[in-house]
């Protein structure tokens, strides 16, 4: 389901897990946002159906590796190279590829 808030159209749908998502699209346009509805519901189906796992950001990993290794002398350089690369990364999302397992193309 859409709905507007203010000028901002928001998404709102029932999972098939049974849960909520409900969040804003972040746009004005009725027809990008049917779009994200869409998508994003057929990511959930496909994670609850199909036992995907959901797509993981630059971030989230750059967090993650930060709370692992922070135990590392160096920590402080490695975060500046993280900040460096973070400027290119942000928001992008990782392949699926695990290259421990596999050689990444």
């Amino acid at each position: 389901m859409l709905y507007k808030r203010g000028k901002t159209w928001w998404v709102d749908f029932v999972d098939a897990s049974g849960q909520r998502v409900r969040r804003s699209a972040g746009t004005t346009d009725k027809a990008a946002a049917q779009e994200l509805h869409d998508q994003l519901k057929a990511e959930a189906w496909r994670q609850s159906r199909l036992k995907e796992s959901p797509a993981r950001t630059w971030d989230e990993a750059a967090l993650r590796w930060l709370d692992e290794k922070a135990y590392k002398a160096s920590l402080k350089d490695d975060m500046q190279q993280l900040e460096w690369l973070h400027s290119f990364l942000s928001g992008m999302k990782l392949p699926d590829q695990d290259c421990r397992a596999s050689p990444c193309l």
